[in-house]
């Protein structure tokens, strides 16, 4: 298997083959002859891949498209990628250790090519996935409408390496790297799923009931069909569920988008072998996902909580928490009220993000895996986390120091046990503590979660509060609902429409 054109004596070829199956190499083949074909032309019908088919499939905005090809093509510069290029490229990427991905990773940041990853590299890096992720409605760049937020990322970046000039903006070593991997991850996730199929937002994993037969489909323009339903056609009947989005051509599934689901696919096969199941699943690519924030509209521009925002939130969050974040409170609307808040929050019992914007301009808060319950002492979990988004965006995590990770208290008459919602650090010295007046609080270095003071200074002064239910109960419902049913149960279901649109006698 393989281009005979390209000498396979290179041993990462060997390497990078055994780290596949027989069955994905057969897939690599296929999706390596797809886009060899469509690289053709009519003075060239050389058997490899163009860089703007390449960068097209794969959906690879910008700088990080020309940087990713150049890399893949092992920098020979000639607009050529082999299909020994992709299997070397993937079996890194994808199979390599944790080590060797992060070194690809990392490499593909120094876009200008110099052997150094500099704050204007890493900026046209973040420039160009904000595009991609976010693109603007009025058509503006990403650079112009997220510079701001892309400030605030570089603000949390290290760049220790220094080439020893005066005018040097210094460089990044592979330790601050690992380090913005740890603390931002979302920007790890989204530049490890590159590689993904191309539609932002959905990677396809496809098999059929029949072991002699598979699908290899790349996403095109076609329809896009929304919430759970059945499409019958004149060669197929899709039945589909879970909140996910399915795109469908000619009647074949062709990418699905959502979390995570799966979707039971009568398919007529064109040799006359009649009709067949086939099962499609779906799971997210890393990175790619970005809540539905759900909030009245009138509420709109006073809302804190970005999706640009939520995208890095979302990093450190499962993907069943990645669906849908429901706004349960804002002070600007709902009353600076400490008892309205918890009436609020206590009507869904999952967890949820605390955002607070202070006087002095400072935006940060923490993620509550445990519903705000009254207690006298510190109680939840250890996936529970404080972040700062302004001046800077980075996360802290549990360190594992100590477990005074949630606070909840009302109602209490001691110094000691003081009444309001705080996550880390000791009483009356939290990591993040808002008081039952919910106009003051503090913010203190704290070891739980490794996190300085989140503010200008420790005292602060909450201007804005707002609180978002992450996994709200509607969503939990959902999930529950769409686990029900047998495959069976489905197969009858889907058969029962085939008779309503006249189609069941093709298939028996």
């Amino acid at each position: 298997m393989g281009n005979s054109q390209t000498s396979s004596a290179d041993p990462r070829l060997s390497s990078a083959t055994r780290a596949f199956s027989h069955h994905e190499l057969e897939l690599l083949q296929h999706l390596f002859n797809s886009l060899a074909s469509q690289s053709r032309t009519s003075t060239n019908d050389a058997h490899f891949v163009s860089p703007s088919i390449f960068k097209g499939h794969f959906g690879i905005p910008g700088c990080l498209g020309d940087r990713m090809f150049d890399l893949i093509t092992q920098k020979r510069h000639d607009q050529k990628l082999t299909f020994e290029d992709l299997v070397i490229a993937k079996g890194t990427y994808e199979k390599g250790t944790k080590d060797e991905i992060q070194e690809f990773v990392f490499q593909l940041l120094d876009v200008n090519d110099d052997g150094r990853v500099t704050r204007s590299d890493v900026q046209a890096v973040l420039a160009a996935i904000f595009d991609d992720a976010f693109p603007s409605k009025d058509g503006e760049s990403g650079l112009s409408s997220d510079k701001y937020i892309i400030d605030d990322i570089l603000n949390a970046i290290q760049f220790s390496e220094n080439g020893g000039e005066s005018d040097d903006e210094g460089s990044m070593s592979f330790g601050d790297f690992k380090n913005l991997c740890l603390h931002i991850p979302s920007i790890r996730k989204y530049l490890r799923g590159l590689l993904a199929p191309s539609d932002p937002g959905s990677i396809c994993l496809l098999y059929s009931t029949s072991p002699s037969f598979s699908l290899i489909f790349h996403l095109t323009d076609s329809q896009v069909f929304e919430g759970g339903g059945m499409l019958a056609t004149h060669d197929s009947v899709v039945s589909w569920g879970g909140g996910g989005v399915l795109v469908v051509m000619s009647g074949l599934v062709v990418a699905a988008r959502g979390s995570h689901g799966v979707v039971w696919l009568d398919w007529y096969g064109e040799s006359g072998d009649g009709w067949m199941r086939v099962v499609v699943q779906w799971s997210v690519g890393e990175g790619f996902q970005v809540p539905r924030l759900l909030y009245p509209e009138s509420y709109g521009s006073n809302i804190l909580l970005k999706v640009e925002y939520a995208w890095l939130l979302g990093g450190l969050l499962t993907q069943p928490e990645l669906e849908e974040w429901k706004l349960l409170y804002h002070s600007s609307f709902h009353g600076q009220s400490f008892n309205t808040f918890l009436g609020n929050v206590s009507n869904d019992e999952g967890p949820t993000l605390l955002i607070i914007k202070d006087k002095e301009g400072y935006l940060y808060g923490g993620y509550a895996s445990q519903p705000w319950e009254k207690h006298s002492d510190f109680y939840g979990d250890m996936k529970c986390f404080l972040f700062q988004l302004h001046p800077k965006v980075y996360m802290y995590r549990p360190t594992g120091a100590n477990t005074n990770l949630q606070w909840c208290a009302v109602n209490y008459c001691s110094e000691s046990i003081p009444n309001g919602i705080g996550l880390g650090g000791r009483v009356n010295h939290f990591g993040l503590f808002v008081s039952a007046s919910f106009d003051t609080g503090q913010t203190f270095e704290c070891t739980t979660f490794g996190s300085p003071c989140l503010s200008k200074s420790n005292r602060i002064c909450p201007e804005v509060i707002e609180c978002w239910s992450v996994f709200p109960k509607e969503v939990q419902q959902q999930s529950n609902t769409a686990l029900k049913g047998t495959v069976l149960q489905r197969f009858e279901e889907d058969r029962n429409m085939l008779n309503l649109v006249g189609l069941a006698n093709s298939s028996q």
